[in-house]
């Protein structure tokens, strides 16, 4: 009922207004969704009837916590889903309700996954003619991990001259997009050298 002034506070829909991700993304692990009002609702592992993201009719991902704060519920997912396709989420009614007047929500918020762009280098430091070289950076086109491990026979970097190891590397570091690595010994000798990374090192 509305008096003019002011709605039944019953009348007006406890609904979301927003949520992220809701452009494509390369990975989900958390969802955030807000209200339009206050929520009220807590992780409960044991209940039976539990969020879910779906792929088709199949579950893509439990849940492993959701945190209500104010008008906002953060959901995080119990594996990374980084398949690429479309996912549901499905919230089932009486989890999360109106703090107000407890009035039950529910629904449904689609998610795409997309394929992450190739892994590529898009620039180097020094510049390809230098007078030494001690350390080299590769700037990536996204965030990469790899950690230095001076026991890994099987794959490792290499700094080559023609066939020949030139120098050891004595440490690799990632920081954000950046790889820097760190020759054993200067390079000031003349000639053509060539940094090999085999693949897995770097992800």
């Amino acid at each position: 009922a509305f008096d003019g002034v002011n709605a039944d506070p019953a009348q007006v829909p406890f609904e979301v207004i927003g949520y992220t991700p809701n452009t494509g993304v390369e990975a989900i692990e958390e969802i955030t969704l807000t209200f339009n009002s206050e929520a009220a609702g807590e992780f409960d592992q044991y209940s039976m009837t539990y969020m879910k993201l779906k792929q088709g009719n199949n579950v893509a991902s439990g849940v492993s916590n959701y945190v209500v704060n104010g008008n906002v519920l953060t959901v995080t997912l119990a594996t990374k889903v980084n398949t690429p396709g479309e996912y549901t989420l499905v919230i089932p009614e009486g989890l999360i309700t109106r703090k107000s007047d407890g009035r039950a929500f529910s629904g449904e918020f689609t998610f795409t996954v997309i394929t992450p762009a190739p892994l590529e280098v898009v620039s180097v430091e020094p510049a390809s003619i230098v007078r030494e070289i001690k350390e080299i950076t590769l700037t990536f086109n996204s965030e990469v991990a790899g950690e230095f491990d001076p026991y890994e026979m099987m794959n490792f970097m290499k700094f080559k001259k023609g066939n020949n190891i030139a120098s050891a590397i004595s440490n690799y570091a990632t920081n954000g997009k950046v790889l820097t690595v760190t020759l054993e010994q200067t390079i000031t000798e003349e000639g053509e050298y060539t940094l090999v990374i085999p693949e897995g090192l770097i992800t």
